[in-house]
């Protein structure tokens, strides 16, 4: 081989070697500096996620490519808010998204997962991190009472949405913390039977409903109930008129963990 054809692990070497001042400056800390760190700019970073439950949340883009760092390009120069993206080792696919979240299941052993460095949860803001198994969430729990319209928007306020329970670990941590019937982030306010989540605008899986729901819920009631919450004293999912007041919690999905 000639010298000036370095291999992958070189250029990668080479490109992190280049940017530690630059990690340095924006305070990235020592054990991520240690991990695997691709450097593209003078002032963005996209490090390695390292926890083994957790995935992308992704934003749909799929493209091959011939390593991490055109993967990484294909993120930095996304126009659509690309945050983070996996590499398949082997396969070779790199998927885009929003960022890296927690999920309940161990990520696939060739699958590396990359992400700029995200805020951590708020606690100045009343945000804290709450956790059950392998899942944790970053949540506001209110201490007043509004209906399902204004409490959306004052999570929207605090740069958040009313939490998702994809999950039903997630659950558990409302089963845990919630200390009254509390809005959560699904509706079907726009398709009558079609309970949308706040975070994705996905419809929520039809298995998912009996392990979330209160039994023979939800069934819209007199025809007007649309909006959901969670009542800690049957520990489950309620569909209610989306006038009624009651307590609400907002979930930041992106933050450090």
């Amino acid at each position: 081989m000639k010298r000036n054809q370095a291999t992958a692990d070189e250029r990668d070497k080479t490109c992190v070697d280049s940017m530690i001042p630059f990690l340095l400056f924006f305070g990235i800390s020592a054990n991520i500096m240690s991990q695997d760190t691709v450097g593209l700019t003078n002032s963005i970073i996209l490090s390695q996620h390292t926890q083994n439950f957790a995935d992308l949340w992704s934003m749909g883009v799929e493209v091959t490519t011939k390593d991490k760092l055109e993967c990484a390009m294909y993120c930095l120069y996304n126009q659509t808010g690309c945050q983070s993206f996996s590499f398949d080792l082997q396969t070779g696919t790199c998927h885009l998204g929003y960022c890296i979240i927690p999920w309940p299941n161990s990520t696939s052993p060739t699958v590396q997962l990359y992400q700029v460095q995200q805020p951590k949860c708020e606690s100045a803001a009343g945000f804290q991190v709450y956790t059950s198994g392998n899942i944790s969430a970053c949540l506001f729990m209110s201490q007043d009472w509004m209906n399902f319209t204004d409490s959306a928007t004052q999570c929207e306020a605090l740069n958040s949405t009313l939490m998702s329970l994809k999950f039903v670990e997630k659950l558990e941590i409302l089963k845990k913390n919630a200390a009254d019937t509390s809005y959560i982030g699904l509706d079907d306010m726009k398709t009558e039977g079609a309970f949308t989540w706040h975070d994705d605008h996905t419809v929520i899986q039809d298995e998912l409903k009996p392990r979330l729901f209160n039994p023979g819920e939800p069934n819209n009631g007199v025809n007007e109930e649309d909006c959901v919450n969670f009542e800690p004293g049957n520990d489950a999912l309620n569909d209610v008129t989306c006038s009624d007041v009651n307590y609400y919690i907002c979930e930041k999905t992106c933050f450090y963990f």
